[in-house]
Protein backbone atom coordinates (compact mmCIF):
# COMPACT_ATOMS: atom_id res chain seq x y z
CA UNK A 1 0.00 0.00 0.00
CA UNK A 2 1.63 3.12 -1.21
CA UNK A 3 1.99 6.41 1.48
CA UNK A 4 -1.22 8.03 0.33
CA UNK A 5 -3.49 5.29 0.84
CA UNK A 6 -1.96 4.94 4.18
CA UNK A 7 -2.88 8.63 4.95
CA UNK A 8 -6.62 8.40 3.44
CA UNK A 9 -7.16 5.23 5.53
CA UNK A 10 -5.98 6.97 8.30
CA UNK A 11 -8.37 10.17 7.58
CA UNK A 12 -11.37 7.98 7.01
CA UNK A 13 -12.16 7.36 10.61
CA UNK A 14 -13.89 10.24 12.49
CA UNK A 15 -12.47 9.31 16.37
CA UNK A 16 -8.61 9.91 14.20
CA UNK A 17 -9.64 12.94 12.62
CA UNK A 18 -10.95 13.74 16.00
CA UNK A 19 -7.45 13.20 17.30
CA UNK A 20 -6.04 14.74 14.47
CA UNK A 21 -7.51 18.23 15.84
CA UNK A 22 -6.75 17.71 19.14
CA UNK A 23 -2.73 17.66 18.41
CA UNK A 24 -3.48 20.05 16.20
CA UNK A 25 -3.23 22.70 19.14
CA UNK A 26 -0.11 21.22 20.80
CA UNK A 27 1.25 17.88 21.33
CA UNK A 28 -0.82 15.28 23.96
CA UNK A 29 0.61 12.80 26.60
CA UNK A 30 -1.28 9.35 25.43
CA UNK A 31 -2.92 9.57 28.85
CA UNK A 32 -4.61 13.14 27.88
CA UNK A 33 -5.64 11.46 24.73
CA UNK A 34 -7.14 8.90 26.31
CA UNK A 35 -9.63 11.46 28.78
CA UNK A 36 -10.77 13.04 25.80
CA UNK A 37 -12.68 9.77 24.53
CA UNK A 38 -15.16 7.87 25.76
CA UNK A 39 -13.41 4.88 24.25
CA UNK A 40 -11.29 2.59 26.11
CA UNK A 41 -7.56 3.19 26.09
CA UNK A 42 -6.58 0.20 23.52
CA UNK A 43 -8.89 1.82 21.34
CA UNK A 44 -7.18 4.90 21.68
CA UNK A 45 -3.74 3.10 21.12
CA UNK A 46 -5.02 1.22 17.76
CA UNK A 47 -5.93 4.57 16.45
CA UNK A 48 -3.15 5.88 17.07
CA UNK A 49 -0.88 3.00 15.61
CA UNK A 50 -2.86 3.69 12.35
CA UNK A 51 -2.07 7.53 12.72
CA UNK A 52 1.76 6.32 13.48
CA UNK A 53 1.57 3.90 10.58
CA UNK A 54 0.44 6.73 8.25
CA UNK A 55 3.10 8.85 9.21
CA UNK A 56 0.24 11.67 10.30
CA UNK A 57 1.18 11.48 14.22
CA UNK A 58 4.64 10.97 15.67
CA UNK A 59 5.29 9.97 19.28
CA UNK A 60 8.17 10.78 21.48
CA UNK A 61 8.92 8.94 24.92
CA UNK A 62 9.67 11.41 27.51
CA UNK A 63 11.09 9.19 30.90
CA UNK A 64 7.54 6.98 31.13
CA UNK A 65 5.58 9.24 29.28
CA UNK A 66 4.16 8.83 25.57
CA UNK A 67 3.47 11.96 23.73
CA UNK A 68 1.80 12.50 20.58
CA UNK A 69 2.60 14.85 18.02
CA UNK A 70 0.72 16.10 14.79
CA UNK A 71 2.46 15.96 11.31
CA UNK A 72 1.49 17.93 8.92
CA UNK A 73 3.74 17.12 6.10
CA UNK A 74 1.43 13.81 4.80
CA UNK A 75 -1.55 16.17 5.20
CA UNK A 76 0.25 18.82 3.33
CA UNK A 77 1.59 16.12 0.20
CA UNK A 78 -2.49 15.38 0.30
CA UNK A 79 -3.20 19.02 -0.09
CA UNK A 80 -0.69 19.20 -2.75
CA UNK A 81 -1.98 16.29 -5.34
CA UNK A 82 -5.46 16.50 -5.13
CA UNK A 83 -6.48 20.10 -4.13
CA UNK A 84 -3.95 22.89 -4.90
CA UNK A 85 -4.05 21.93 -8.93
CA UNK A 86 -7.74 22.95 -8.91
CA UNK A 87 -7.88 25.83 -6.30
CA UNK A 88 -6.82 28.45 -8.18
CA UNK A 89 -9.39 27.18 -11.07
CA UNK A 90 -12.39 26.30 -9.38
CA UNK A 91 -12.09 28.03 -5.38
CA UNK A 92 -11.05 30.97 -5.94
CA UNK A 93 -13.46 31.97 -9.28
CA UNK A 94 -16.46 30.20 -7.09
CA UNK A 95 -15.41 32.55 -3.84
CA UNK A 96 -15.56 35.45 -6.15
CA UNK A 97 -18.98 34.75 -7.24
CA UNK A 98 -20.36 34.39 -4.01
CA UNK A 99 -18.37 37.74 -2.81
CA UNK A 100 -19.81 39.54 -5.85
CA UNK A 101 -23.42 38.56 -4.97
CA UNK A 102 -23.37 39.01 -1.67
CA UNK A 103 -21.52 42.00 -1.81
CA UNK A 104 -22.53 44.02 -4.88
CA UNK A 105 -25.52 45.05 -6.98
CA UNK A 106 -23.17 44.69 -10.07
CA UNK A 107 -24.38 42.94 -13.06
CA UNK A 108 -22.19 40.51 -14.76
CA UNK A 109 -21.93 39.00 -18.86
CA UNK A 110 -21.11 35.19 -19.05
CA UNK A 111 -19.64 33.01 -22.09
CA UNK A 112 -20.34 29.02 -22.25
CA UNK A 113 -19.02 27.43 -19.79
CA UNK A 114 -19.62 23.28 -18.10
CA UNK A 115 -18.95 23.55 -14.37
CA UNK A 116 -20.09 21.36 -11.81
CA UNK A 117 -19.16 22.66 -8.38
CA UNK A 118 -21.66 23.25 -5.59
CA UNK A 119 -21.18 26.31 -3.27
CA UNK A 120 -23.72 27.49 -0.37
CA UNK A 121 -24.64 31.81 -1.21
CA UNK A 122 -26.84 33.57 1.28
CA UNK A 123 -28.95 35.68 -1.68
CA UNK A 124 -32.07 34.64 -3.28
CA UNK A 125 -32.18 33.12 -6.34
CA UNK A 126 -32.93 35.88 -8.64
CA UNK A 127 -29.64 37.67 -7.39
CA UNK A 128 -27.58 34.37 -7.60
CA UNK A 129 -29.05 33.50 -10.83
CA UNK A 130 -28.48 37.50 -12.30
CA UNK A 131 -24.88 36.73 -11.19
CA UNK A 132 -24.46 33.32 -12.86
CA UNK A 133 -25.74 35.19 -15.90
CA UNK A 134 -24.23 38.42 -15.99
CA UNK A 135 -20.65 39.73 -15.44
CA UNK A 136 -18.40 36.53 -15.40
CA UNK A 137 -15.33 38.33 -15.93
CA UNK A 138 -15.75 39.98 -12.25
CA UNK A 139 -15.51 36.64 -10.59
CA UNK A 140 -14.61 34.06 -13.18
CA UNK A 141 -11.14 35.36 -14.12
CA UNK A 142 -8.84 33.71 -16.64
CA UNK A 143 -9.34 32.81 -19.42
CA UNK A 144 -12.79 32.84 -19.53
CA UNK A 145 -13.10 36.83 -19.29
CA UNK A 146 -15.11 38.15 -21.97
CA UNK A 147 -13.70 40.71 -24.29
CA UNK A 148 -13.55 41.12 -27.77
CA UNK A 149 -12.13 37.79 -28.96
CA UNK A 150 -15.17 35.97 -26.97
CA UNK A 151 -18.79 35.59 -28.16
CA UNK A 152 -21.53 36.33 -25.90
CA UNK A 153 -22.45 33.46 -23.39
CA UNK A 154 -25.39 30.45 -24.14
CA UNK A 155 -27.12 29.23 -21.02
CA UNK A 156 -27.93 25.94 -21.00
CA UNK A 157 -30.32 24.63 -17.91
CA UNK A 158 -29.85 21.23 -16.61
CA UNK A 159 -32.51 18.72 -16.99
CA UNK A 160 -33.19 19.10 -13.04
CA UNK A 161 -31.80 22.56 -11.98
CA UNK A 162 -30.55 22.70 -8.56
CA UNK A 163 -30.07 26.64 -8.13
CA UNK A 164 -33.83 26.50 -8.53
CA UNK A 165 -34.36 23.25 -6.25
CA UNK A 166 -37.81 22.61 -8.44
CA UNK A 167 -36.40 21.17 -11.81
Amino acid sequence: MNDQTLIWKALADPTRRQILDILRNKPKKAGELGKTFSISREAIAKHTRVLKKANLVLDKKKGRENWYYLNVIPLEEIYDRWMRPYEKIWSSSLMKLKKQIEQSDKTMNMNFIDIEQKIYIEATREKVFKALTTDVSNWWGRPFIINEKTSPPVLQAPKQCQLCCSG
